[in-house]
């Protein structure tokens, strides 16, 4: 669920991104 506006930002911090949507996929399963 990435969109065209985040993939700069992403690109600049990968990790905290995956980070943050594996928490948010964590949290939405939960």
């Amino acid at each position: 669920m990435i969109t065209e506006g985040v993939i700069p930002i992403a690109a600049r911090d990968l990790l905290r991104v995956v980070g943050s949507c594996v928490v948010a996929s964590a949290v939405a399963a939960a």
